[in-house]
C-alpha cells in the first residue's frame, strides 16, 4: 500500500475487487483513484498523472459513484481545445481516435464552454465608472459648450 501500482492497474483492481466483492481492495482502489483525480480547488492547477486515460477515469467515476472524479475529469476535458478527441493519422491513411467521448458528453462540454465564455465576457467588460471618464480637451467637439450633453443624448 505504500508503493501503489500504476493507475492503469489500480483501475483494474477497482473493477475486479468490485466484481468479486472484496471491499478492502475496492476501498483502497477508490482512494487511489479519488486522490489521483482530486476535485479539490487547490489541486485543479496540478497535472493529471502521466498516462492517465481521462475517458476511462470518467467512466470509472460514473460507474463507481465518484462524483469528485467525474467533476475533475470533465474540468480537464473542458480545458482541452478539442476535449481530448484527437485523431492520429496512420500510414494507411486511416484515422484513429485516441479517446472517445459520448455525443452527450461532447454536447455537455460544448454547452459548458459556451456558458463559461459568455460569463467571462460579461465579467471582463465591466469597468468602474471612475476609469471611464475621458478628460475633456479643448480640441474635442463634444467638450465645447453643450456638446457633452448632446453626446450623451446621442445627438452630437
Amino acid at each position: 500500500m505504500d508503493d501503489p501500482p500504476s493507475l492503469y492497474r489500480v483501475y483494474s483492481i477497482l473493477r475486479a475487487s468490485h466484481s468479486l466483492s472484496i471491499p478492502t481492495f475496492e476501498q483502497w482502489a477508490r482512494k487511489i483513484v479519488t486522490d489521483a483525480s482530486s476535485d479539490d480547488l487547490h489541486e485543479l492547477g496540478s497535472e493529471i498523472p502521466q498516462g492517465v486515460d481521462l475517458i476511462e477515469v470518467l467512466n470509472l467515476g460514473r460507474s463507481f459513484a465518484l462524483p469528485g472524479v467525474v467533476k475533475r475529469v470533465m474540468y480537464e476535458l473542458l480545458k482541452d481545445e478539442v476535449f481530448m478527441q484527437r485523431s492520429d493519422d496512420r500510414d494507411d491513411g486511416g484515422s484513429n481516435l485516441t479517446a472517445k467521448l459520448s455525443l452527450d458528453d461532447v454536447l455537455l462540454l460544448t454547452s459548458a464552454r459556451a456558458k463559461l465564455q459568455l460569463r467571462w465576457i460579461r465579467e471582463t467588460v465591466k469597468f468602474p465608472r471612475a476609469q471611464m471618464k475621458v478628460p475633456c480637451l479643448p480640441s474635442f467637439i463634444f467638450c465645447r459648450k453643450g456638446g457633452a450633453g448632446l453626446a450623451q443624448l446621442g445627438r452630437g
